[in-house]
Formats: structure tokens, C-alpha cells, sequence
């Protein structure tokens, strides 16, 4: 037997039915679940004496984090989400083990979120919640529905990783242009470069958007990063800010002043700063501004199960894992 063969695992995942449905797909691993409260483990001296000898977890991120303390001989984590924030905000460095191999979900959730940008930016153009208001009122008229089509806008994406590129190429096929910002050159033989505008410049790419659409993950160097006034280079156009990467990026107050300074037209928000977003939020009243509960893409147990079935083939075999997190980049 591969010395990698994974024989034994916790299995700590708040999704409903998930640990059910991957106990029973992966009959060759016998799993220890974790009771949970929301997304904290509920821990005894007996669960905690029983998992301080496994080495691979398959768990929600933030749940992950609290465990680690307790499981001093664990190699492999399988995390069930895109972002991993939730693991980095609850963990000292110092604590994380030497060697550990931690893997997010990939491959998974960019057609998902594909389609909610495409519906999102549809339903804008085409009026469509106005359209029902009329509709709620008994009221036909066919006056001021003027609408752009994908094909005249110029959708910006911050973020490139594997969801970004799947949005990207969705839109295309719709006749978008595409601008993308980047820290970094992309590589001339990039198949995307010859549709596809980069800019490491954030006036320049805030300058040439119709939608600006975030799939940024929360690191040290996204947090704030559309804040202090910089979405005034966005004026000319006016664009539409989507948000569904993660909700530090920019601050409830930073999106309002752009709506009142008039440099964006709206937001549609999936991700905020705390959440669930609180009731008294002024986000709410305001008629430029969607905002769904941070469900463009949920973590269905069978896309769990195709991730972790890949990468479970993988470490068998002892082959390079998909969604491998940088510790230094936190993603």
C-alpha cells in the first residue's frame, strides 16, 4: 500500500449533508466527524484525545483553523471552499505545521459564479427589477427601457485565478471586452492575451470599465484596496461595481460616497465587510445597489466530493495536488 494512502480523516463541513454524502462516496476512508456549532468545532476530551492522531481533514476553512492546535501529526487539509480567509483569520503562524499541504476548492465554482455575473449584469441592463416594480403596480409602459447589450461593454476583472478566467471567457462568448488587472506581466503565450487587455495600473483600469467586477480574495494587500477616493478615476463611465470575491476590498461608507460623488452608477453585492450585513446597513435603502447574501456560488456536497476525489487520486499517487494554498499569500 502507498505509504500516502489516506486511510482515516476528519471530516468537519457545516454544509448541509455534505459530511453524509462524502462519508458515503468515500466508503475506503473511514472519517471521524466533528460535532459543530455554526462554523466552530464542539470539542471534549475525548473528541479531542481521539484526533490528535489523524492526519487529513477535509473541513471548512475556519473550522480547520481551530482543530489544527489539536492534530500535531496532520499533513493534508482539504479545504471545502475558494477563499481560505476564514483559516488565516483564525490562526497564529506559528501554529500552522511544518509541511502542511493545504488545498482549496478549484475548478469548481468559476461557471457558478460565471452565471451570476451574467444574470446580474443582464438584469441590469435589461431593467429587470424596475420591470417588476411595474408589474407589482398594474403599470404598462414601454417607455425608458433602453438597454445596452454584452457586446457594448467592457467588463473589468479584478481577480485571474481560475474563477476570474471562466468569467472572463462566458463573457466573451457574449462579445465583452475584457480588461483585467494584474500585479504582475502575463506571459505572451497566455491564450487569453490576444482578447484580453491587462494593466497593473488601477486609475487606468478603474478609467475603462462598464462593470467593475471583484473575485479578489481577502489578503493583507486586497483589504482596502478600493478605498481613500480611488474610485473617482472610475467618473467617466460610471460603471456598475460587483462585488463577490470577499467584502474588505472596500467599505460600506467608500461605496456609498461613490454613489453620491456619482463615480459608479450602482453595486451589486454579494460580500460585505461583516456579515450577515446588518439591518440598519444604509446599503439596503438604496435603489443603485443589489445585494444578494453571499450566495453566488454555495458549496454543494458533490462538488466537494469531484474536488476531494481528484485531489484523494492525486496524493495516492503521490502527484502534485489541485488548489494548492500559498502560506505567504494566503490563497
Amino acid at each position: 500500500m502507498n505509504s500516502n494512502t489516506v486511510q482515516k480523516a476528519i471530516i468537519a463541513v457545516w454544509v448541509p449533508g455534505a459530511n453524509e454524502y462524502i462519508i458515503r462516496t468515500f466508503s475506503q476512508v473511514n472519517f471521524y466527524t466533528i460535532p459543530l456549532e455554526g462554523k466552530l468545532p464542539l470539542l471534549n476530551g475525548e473528541t479531542i484525545d481521539i484526533i490528535k492522531d489523524y492526519m487529513y481533514m477535509v473541513a471548512d476553512p475556519t473550522i480547520a483553523a481551530h482543530l489544527i492546535p489539536f492534530m500535531p501529526k496532520l499533513k493534508w487539509i482539504q479545504c471545502i471552499s475558494a477563499g481560505v480567509d476564514g483559516f488565516f483569520d483564525n490562526i497564529n503562524r506559528d501554529r500552522i505545521p511544518k509541511n502542511l499541504i493545504f488545498t482549496r476548492m478549484i475548478g469548481i465554482y468559476g461557471k457558478i459564479m460565471a452565471e451570476y455575473v451574467i444574470s446580474q449584469i443582464i438584469g441590469n441592463e435589461r431593467h429587470y427589477f424596475k420591470m417588476h416594480d411595474n408589474q407589482l403596480q398594474h403599470k404598462w409602459s414601454k417607455n425608458g427601457w433602453g438597454y445596452r447589450i454584452m457586446s457594448d461593454l467592457t467588463i473589468g476583472l479584478m481577480g485571474f485565478g481560475d474563477i476570474g478566467k471562466t468569467v472572463a471567457e462566458l463573457c466573451m462568448v457574449f462579445g465583452s471586452k475584457i480588461v483585467v488587472l494584474v500585479r504582475s506581466d502575463r506571459p505572451t503565450e497566455n491564450k487569453f492575451c490576444y482578447d484580453i487587455t491587462f494593466t497593473k495600473d488601477l486609475p487606468v483600469f478603474l478609467s475603462h470599465c462598464d462593470y467593475i467586477i471583484s473575485i479578489l480574495p481577502s489578503t493583507p494587500l486586497t483589504k482596502g484596496m478600493l478605498n481613500g477616493g480611488i474610485l473617482s478615476h472610475a467618473k467617466a463611465k460610471k460603471p456598475t461595481f460587483i462585488n463577490l470575491g470577499r467584502g474588505d476590498i472596500v467599505s460600506e461608507d467608500e461605496i456609498i460616497r461613490a454613489i453620491d460623488e456619482n463615480w459608479i452608477s450602482g453595486a451589486i453585492l454579494d460580500v460585505f465587510e461583516e456579515e450577515p450585513l446588518t439591518p440598519t446597513s444604509k446599503l439596503w435603502d438604496m435603489p443603485q445597489i443589489t445585494i444578494t447574501p453571499h450566495i453566488s456560488a454555495t458549496c454543494m456536497p458533490s462538488l466537494i466530493a469531484k474536488v476531494f476525489q481528484e485531489n484523494l487520486s492525486r496524493y495516492e499517487q503521490n502527484q502534485p495536488l489541485l488548489g494548492l494554498v500559498d502560506f505567504d499569500k494566503q490563497y
